[in-house]
């Protein structure tokens, strides 16, 4: 699979991370989500028959990514969910309201290629450099 390239993987002792860039603070959100479900499955084999909605609050941004990327990772695990498609509704500095796609894990369709057991605050960043946001997150695996 080719990396878009607003994403970037970087390896982290027994952790990966992951950088983001985006043109606003919505699409950082979608593409973290995007970023990490591609580290979690072949993501072009997931097809948006289920949609989610997912309301998140947070203290900070940091902290509502945090709790954004670990609330999906949870629906993930529990539900047996994969996810393709993200579309934040409406974000502030302390909440966000999306709309995920995606459907149940098919055994023969996709394949789980990392199993993510805590989205971490090592490291963790969101700024705004010029116009353009950027995250660094890593995830414990």
């Amino acid at each position: 699979m080719d990396t878009p390239n607003w994403l970037e993987f970087f390896e982290h002792t027994a952790d990966i991370g992951m950088q983001i860039r985006a043109p606003s603070l919505e699409k950082l959100f979608e593409r973290a989500a995007h970023g990490m479900f591609t580290l979690i499955t072949e993501i072009e084999d997931v097809d948006p028959q289920e949609e989610r909605e997912v309301r998140i609050e947070g203290t900070d941004l940091e902290h509502l990514v945090q709790r954004w990327l670990s609330e999906l990772n949870y629906l993930h695990v529990t539900q047996e969910l994969v996810f393709r498609r993200f579309h934040v509704s409406e974000i502030t500095d302390n909440k966000i309201t999306a709309e995920v796609e995606g459907e149940q894990i098919t055994p023969g369709k996709h394949a789980i290629l990392t199993e993510i057991k805590a989205v971490t605050y090592h490291g963790l960043k969101i700024e705004n450099l010029q116009g353009e946001w950027i995250l660094r997150v890593l995830f414990d695996l």
